[in-house]
């Protein structure tokens, strides 16, 4: 997260994204369990916790990559390519994601002939509208559009992996986030480059800058908590989240720029955690 204004004040206006991006994480979450939980699985090595520690420098390792790929072209002089590389990739992903979600109904509702066509043209119409809406508009009507697509991303990624290595990489990427954002890439990029200019990757609420991947690993964490154990931990750890996230947008009143996941994932892991103590007695 980065405040733009030296003058800024946190406002309840600040958090509105990530309120929309978990009550649509509870709305997927509902609408996987209604239609069957997928049976895909992106880990590689087992849930054991040097498994999961595996799994979560598997992923980890590409995001880093592409944060210092993003940082040494922006250095360049080649903002430009990096536009074209988060507009592709955000229309690629989104496409991809939304037919993800549309295969699930067709699926679970054994439907036959033209149903994968149906699925197609719906996938086409919805990222058509959520890319028209993030590059066309502006505002609160850009950052709900990239909430959306950062939700749907984190209830996918809540589904494919399994329980102990999504906690074991969400804990780790809160802490790969403070070493970014203090020492690493992505704290350079808020340094020395207008974030606003990476249209796709960021959103701005009046004068904050927030990171998409903030709404993606926040959906996620509320997805696994709706997933695993019901509505009412769902409830809980979106709260926990929602709280962390206003604390980092009051400490953004004091300082300049502030990873986006420690503290609100911190919340939300401990209350998840809690929650499954209390369930195992």
């Amino acid at each position: 997260m980065k405040g733009e204004d030296p003058g800024f004040r946190a406002g309840f206006g600040h958090i509105i994204p990530q309120i929309w991006t978990l009550i649509l994480a509870g709305f997927l979450s509902t609408y996987l369990n209604f239609f069957g939980k997928s049976d895909e699985v992106l880990t590689v090595f087992p849930e054991t916790i040097a498994g999961a520690s595996l799994n979560s420098i598997i992923f980890l390792a590409p995001l880093f990559a592409i944060a210092t790929v993003i940082y040494l072209l922006v250095k360049m002089g080649l903002i430009n390519i990096v536009r074209y590389l988060i507009r592709v990739s955000l229309v690629f992903s989104t496409f991809l994601i939304t037919s993800w979600f549309a295969s699930k109904y067709v699926e679970s509702s054994r439907m036959f002939g033209y149903a994968w066509l149906i699925m197609a043209l719906t996938s086409t119409f919805l990222t058509v509208i959520l890319i028209s809406a993030v590059y066309r508009c502006r505002g609160l009507t850009r950052a709900i559009s990239l909430a959306s697509i950062g939700s749907m991303t984190g209830a996918f990624l809540a589904t494919v992996i399994p329980f102990l290595s999504a906690v074991v990489f969400l804990g780790a990427l809160a802490f790969y986030d403070l070493i970014s954002v203090y020492k690493g890439p992505v704290g350079k990029l808020a340094r020395n480059q207008a974030l606003e200019d990476l249209t796709g990757a960021v959103f701005n609420v009046g004068d904050l800058t927030v990171g998409v991947g903030d709404m993606v690993f926040y959906s996620m964490l509320a997805s696994m908590a709706f997933s695993s154990f019901g509505p009412i931990t769902y409830v809980m750890v979106s709260s926990g989240i929602l709280f962390g996230t206003y604390l980092d947008i009051r400490i953004l009143e004091s300082t300049y720029c502030i990873p986006g996941l420690p503290i609100p994932v911190t919340f939300g892991l401990a209350i998840l955690l809690i929650c499954r103590f209390i369930a195992g007695l």
